[in-house]
């Protein structure tokens, strides 16, 4: 599991620069699935694997399907301990990754998710930009991660 979603900056990095332009259709096919098990499991599910990868948990709503998780990523450059101040205003000084799922019932005990993925970078000069992340193998990663503490939160007893 850290390795599938600590590998994210990579995976950022590279679709950044090599991003083929999606449909609205092939996007949310790539990012949602459906399961067919309790709400209440898949929801503390997705919190396990954010927490698991260290990813803090932003905001959540329970009723409203919704889950919101920020990493961050320091990027300021230090020398022999003492911040480097000096340098381009628009420096990347920091980046994180932000991911957001939603969660719905459809149906007679199906849940689907949809989960979207940002690389946020923060730069000297205060701005802050966002790329959305459109990768399918990270999708696919993710939601086997997501599969998988399904099923042992279900061995446990708690699904």
């Amino acid at each position: 599991m850290k390795t599938v979603l600590g590998s994210l900056a990579l995976v950022v990095s590279f679709a950044c620069e090599h991003t083929p332009e999606w449909t609205p259709q092939q996007r949310r096919a790539m990012q949602t699935r459906t399961f067919k098990t309790p709400y209440r499991s898949v929801f503390l599910a997705i919190k396990d694997i954010l927490q698991d990868d260290g990813y803090q948990i932003k905001s959540q709503d329970y009723r409203g399907g919704l889950i919101v998780a920020q990493k961050d990523i320091d990027k300021t450059k230090k020398l022999f301990g003492f911040f480097v101040i000096e340098g381009d205003p628009d420096e990347e000084t920091g980046a994180a990754y932000q991911v957001s799922f939603n969660l719905e019932r459809v149906g007679k005990g199906n849940i689907e998710t949809r989960l979207t993925i940002s690389g946020i970078t923060t730069h000297r000069n205060g701005r802050h930009s966002a790329k959305e992340v459109v990768e399918p193998k990270t999708y696919q990663a993710i939601y086997r991660n997501l599969q998988l503490e399904i099923k042992r939160r279900q061995a446990r007893g708690k699904g």
